[in-house]
């Protein structure tokens, strides 16, 4: 029977803890760049959040002050506020600073429709299932909006902090004044 000692040696429990050390480190990496991409998101996100609500508020506002804000024919405000709706630098704590600005602009559009002529309608059914075939239904007509529309642009920019990129996020809408 031969005594033959079993262990490990130094150079093997050397190695053993290098090839840890390298898989633990690579590992760390791949969570750190997933974790900045995850603040990116993030970032991305309240910008979105940020301009939703912004555009939510001027779309509260009656139509008649919007289109009475603008001077000229089209009026950007990136400070202070538009009617009451914060605009310029906005600060959100552990996040890039966002800056939000609104774009108020004059359209001229005209729509054309035609009208239901109930006069010449003799068949006519106000029961939906009788369908538009019992319609008669008139010329076209002219509705004149000039003055009455306002395209809203409202825009939220922010720099990347690592990268630098500039990044912006835009939402167009549209307040309408149908009073005859």
């Amino acid at each position: 029977m031969e005594n033959i000692k079993r262990g490990v040696t130094l150079i093997e429990l050397v190695l053993a803890f290098l090839i840890l050390v390298i898989c633990t480190l690579s590992v760390s990496s791949l969570i750190s760049f997933g974790h900045r991409g995850t603040k990116k998101d993030f970032r991305n996100v309240v910008a979105i959040q940020l301009l939703e609500d912004r555009m939510n508020q001027v779309l509260a506002l009656p139509e008649k002050s919007l289109y009475a804000a603008i001077g000229g024919t089209s009026q950007t405000f990136s400070s202070g506020n538009l009617l009451g709706v914060p605009v310029g630098a906005t600060t959100t704590p552990a996040i890039a600073p966002f800056n939000v600005s609104i774009t108020l602009e004059k359209v001229n559009v005209d729509f054309w429709y035609r009208p239901l002529d109930l006069v010449n309608s003799p068949n006519y059914d106000p029961d939906p299932t009788a369908g538009p075939p019992t319609w008669v239904f008139s010329g076209l007509t002219k509705y004149d909006c000039d003055g009455k529309v306002v395209k809203i642009t409202t825009t939220v920019s922010w720099t990347e902090p690592v990268s630098n990129a500039n990044r912006v996020v835009e939402v167009v809408s549209f307040a309408v004044d149908l009073e005859v």
